[in-house]
């Protein structure tokens, strides 16, 4: 476990890994753009106590280039220093004092200064310094792991503060499994078809999980939609065109799961549910009128059981306003959107019960959040309503501290945590 300190700082930063240095950034990037942070992870989540905070982005951090911010932060430009701190020459005076977020230190006689990360989180907690919050996320572009490089080059773009070219080139040199993390990020993701980035890899699921049957269901089996029906819903970024099964594909490893141990009137024709997933308002809308024209060709007015992966939820949840009625939706990892008490009021009419399943670091929903911010849309929060109707199934602590956006599209999730379980029990009480 690293431990960070410095300044004489009190306060400890707690990292365990990659996960946990990418969740600081994300963390501290929406101090930067002034989001209240407990919106996105759990009020008892240790590190929302022990990541410094910084002000909201300054007028030094958003004219200043990346480097020079680097530079200053770290001592490596002086301006001004108490008796007795060490400082090093004047190399750019153009700053008036008010634009500056704190004087250029380096570092008391006898501190332990520890590593460059060490002091700009050290500044950040001692001047709650934009500046410096900034140059870590700089500094993070090249980190050695790369979500961690993945993360900042997210809050970069989302700040305006780097060029798409550079975030591309993070992009481009990271797997699949990582740009899934930023997918909220919208046009940036391209170059890379074949991919279903609204499950985090290709497949969706796990290598080393058993699977229940290697052989999918013959392709007209369950393509009947008359009667009691349940569908599988995908999320943003979800490329229609793979050769490899996505999760929600008939004769995916989850999909036959699913079908076996919680719906037995899974759709399973040619034709099952699918829609844009384009990264908008406008794509998800129009997802919305293409589930409704689905259920209405297959004469269908209601559904038994719908799984809602990412924004596909939100597809879903507008679908039910819109009069759609199901009685059961599985919510996987869903960024829920600003609604009105009345439009939570016309869902509830309309849906019997949902199951909400998500890992409470989840980063996508993380940058989901701080896109719409960047763009004034309606913020997405990181967890539904505290409602009646509403289930949270309890985890254990690895999905309180999980950053991942694909956990419960997983087959190995859902063998190891028995989700089928949750989902027969939610089903007989809705």
């Amino acid at each position: 476990m690293a431990e960070f300190s410095a300044h004489s700082i009190s306060r400890r930063w707690r990292a365990r890994d990659a996960g946990e240095r990418s969740t600081q950034l994300m963390l501290i990037g929406f101090s930067l753009a002034g989001l209240p942070t407990a919106g996105f992870v759990d009020p008892e989540d240790p590190l929302l106590q022990t990541t410094p905070k910084p002000r909201a982005l300054t007028a030094e951090a958003q004219i200043r280039s990346l480097d020079w911010l680097q530079r200053a932060a770290l001592g490596l430009i002086a301006r001004s220093a108490p008796s007795g701190w060490q400082y090093g020459l004047a190399a750019d005076m153009a700053a008036t004092p008010r634009q500056l977020d704190e004087p250029f230190l380096v570092a008391r006689p006898g501190d332990e200064v520890g590593s460059d990360a060490d002091r700009l989180l050290a500044n950040i907690a001692t001047f709650s310094s934009a500046r410096s919050a900034v140059a870590l996320m700089n500094m993070s572009l090249a980190d050695d792991d790369e979500l961690v490089r993945t993360v900042a080059a997210a809050v970069l773009h989302s700040l305006g503060r780097t060029r798409e070219e550079t975030v591309q080139a993070v992009l481009q040199a990271a797997r699949d499994s990582v740009v899934a993390t930023v997918s909220a990020l919208g046009g940036l993701v391209v170059g890379k078809p074949g991919v279903d980035y609204s499950a985090g890899d290709e497949s969706g699921t796990d290598d080393h999980a058993e699977a229940d049957s290697k052989d999918g269901p013959p392709d007209d089996s369950v393509d009947d939609a008359r009667g009691a029906c349940s569908v599988m819903v995908h999320g943003t970024f979800a490329r229609l065109t793979s050769a490899k099964k996505r999760w929600y594909d008939p004769g995916s490893d989850l999909s036959m799961h699913v079908r076996r141990h919680a719906s037995r009137n899974l759709y399973a024709g040619r034709d099952y549910v699918r829609w844009t997933a384009g990264f908008s308002d406008v794509a998800r809308a129009q997802g919305t009128t293409d589930l409704l024209t689905w259920c209405a060709r297959h004469g269908l007015d209601a559904l038994d059981t719908v799984y809602a992966h990412s924004h596909g939820g939100n597809v879903v949840l507008d679908a039910i306003e819109r009069g759609l009625r199901v009685k059961l939706l599985v919510l996987m990892h869903v960024p829920v959107i600003e609604r009105s008490a009345q439009s939570w009021s016309a869902i509830e009419r309309n849906v019997g019960r949902a199951l909400d399943l998500r890992t409470a670091r989840d980063l996508v929903v993380a940058a989901d959040r701080l896109h719409r911010k960047a763009n004034h849309l309606p913020l997405s929060e990181n967890r539904t309503p505290q409602l009646p109707w509403i289930h949270r199934p309890r985890r254990s602590a690895l999905y309180l501290l999980d950053t991942s956006h694909k956990r419960f599209v997983q087959l190995k999730t859902w063998q190891k945590n028995a989700v089928a379980n949750d989902v027969r029990f939610a089903w007989l009480m809705a």
